[in-house]
């Protein structure tokens, strides 16, 4: 009686075997292809959505080659600035050397969307060529630069007839300053050469800036040389006079209020040696 159980029960088995073999088959499953139906399954449920690429946007904005501040080498304060303003905008700004004049001109034809450095002043010839407005990317504390032993001062220059002077070509002192446009240099050494060699009485430019080049430059001491300031401009990142400029200078006012309560704009001006609070100048009503 048992051999008669076991036989049933492997006969049973058997059986079962069988008909799981065939249920495979008319599935068109093999043990090997359920097992990939099983794992792609799980594959596929634990598979994460597709990441959505986040596009960033160029903002082509032409620079002047000045030392520590927006230099041919990539570095300076006002990339610096610029960087930290348009950090979470997705925006990329792409900086293009080019001297003042030019990167204006290429500006009005629509050649890119900013000029970094601009002055608006209530002498400005910028007119309708560009917008700027909210707070000025930095101040220029304009000064005549004299020999130190030298007794010409700022009076003397802009009143007599025979003085002779110069300043960076683009700079539009002759306007802020109502003198008459005298010697133009490529670049403020070049003032500095002239200076030295006594071809000029005085040279105009930059506070801040001609004092880096002194004491930069070989060949000369800040010590043997008077700068006295005479003019105070707002400087702006100036965005072409259209729809596009003015979303730009919307995006300016409101990040660059937002770096001043955060305290960003005294941390970056101090990275550089240079003093914020200078930029606090802004007499907007006549700036």
């Amino acid at each position: 009686m048992e051999r008669l159980t076991n036989e049933q029960s492997l006969l049973n088995r058997i059986i079962h075997g069988a008909k799981l073999s065939v249920g495979l088959i008319l599935c068109g499953c093999s043990g090997a292809g359920l097992a990939a139906t099983v794992n792609s399954d799980v594959q596929t449920s634990l598979s994460l959505p597709p990441v959505k690429t986040i596009q960033t946007q160029a903002l082509k904005i032409f620079v002047t080659d000045w030392q520590d501040y927006s230099g041919v080498d990539g570095k300076g304060l006002y990339f610096d600035i610029v960087h930290a303003l348009f950090a979470d905008e997705t925006i990329e700004p792409q900086f293009i050397q080019q001297p003042i004049l030019r990167g204006i001109e290429l500006l009005k034809r629509g050649k890119g969307d900013a000029v970094l450095g601009l002055w608006h002043h209530r002498y400005s010839i910028g007119g309708n060529q560009y917008l700027t407005g909210g707070l000025p990317l930095d101040v220029e504390v304009v000064s005549a630069v004299f020999p130190s032993d030298s007794d010409w001062n700022w009076q003397r220059l802009r009143t007599e007839q025979d003085a002779r002077y110069a300043w960076v070509k683009g700079y539009g002192y002759d306007i802020d300053l109502n003198i008459p446009r005298q010697a133009q240099v490529p670049a403020s050494i070049n003032g500095l050469r002239m200076l030295k060699h006594n071809h000029i009485d005085g040279f105009i430019d930059d506070l801040f800036y001609v004092s880096k080049v002194l004491q930069a430059a070989p060949g000369f001491e800040i010590s043997d040389y008077r700068l006295e300031p005479i003019l105070t401009r707002n400087m702006y990142l100036a965005f072409q006079p259209n729809a596009d400029g003015e979303r730009w200078l919307a995006i300016y006012r409101k990040n660059m209020e937002k770096l001043l309560q955060q305290g960003k704009l005294h941390a970056l001006f101090k990275k550089w040696d240079l003093d914020y609070e200078r930029v606090k100048y802004r007499d907007l009503d006549h700036y």
